[in-house]
């Protein structure tokens, strides 16, 4: 596995590496070396991903084989792939659909965002072109919550009520902008 992996990831270093795997996978090879039965769905209008990003490569399968985070796990395993290009990958499985749905939905997306790990959101907003420029710019806007779990505990909360607390803090963070106090938010957090 880790000799194959080798020679695909070479492979997706190439400025035409989309046109060898799709002839991989008309020829299929794909289907073969992972056993799969049916036909895997691909994408012909590959994006551009940044050269030299952490995770190009993966960036790269993910887009090609069109966010099939099932077979992309497969292959994750029978490749062995590192543990942090397998995080990334269940990363992206948890995160795309912020991103794919953030015009239509944009007060999830943005919580999702803010809660996930932003260098990793940075390079999985590449596959998003449409949405990319916005992500970015919420992104270098977002600021640190202002209250923690032991502000949350002084108002009388315990145990799972704190984390409960500091959830429904973040969601009223992200809607305001980032424009509460701290006084604000714990005092919207007695009434609630």
């Amino acid at each position: 596995g880790e000799r194959v992996k080798k020679e695909l990831f070479t492979m997706l270093q190439y400025q035409n590496w989309h046109n060898g795997m799709l002839a991989m996978h008309e020829a299929g090879l794909f289907g073969v070396y992972f056993s799969l039965e049916g036909k895997l769905q691909t994408r012909h209008n590959i994006v551009q991903i940044e050269k030299g990003c952490e995770f190009e490569q993966p960036l790269k399968l993910i887009s090609f084989f069109n966010f099939n985070f099932a077979f992309l796990h497969l292959m994750a395993a029978m490749l062995k792939f590192t543990r942090r290009e397998s995080a990334f990958l269940l990363f992206a499985q948890n995160n795309y659909l912020a991103l794919q749905y953030f015009k239509q939905k944009p007060a999830e997306a943005k919580l999702a965002i803010f809660n996930a790990d932003k260098n990793a959101m940075m390079q999985l907003a590449q596959l998003f072109p449409d949405v990319k420029t916005q992500v970015l710019s919420f992104m270098q806007s977002v600021k640190p919550l202002p209250i923690d779990g032991n502000d949350v505990k002084q108002l009388g909360f315990e145990g799972r009520d704190i984390k409960a607390q500091l959830e429904k803090a973040k969601e009223m963070w992200v809607e305001s902008g980032f424009g509460l106090s701290k006084g604000e938010m714990l005092k919207t957090l007695v009434r609630l």
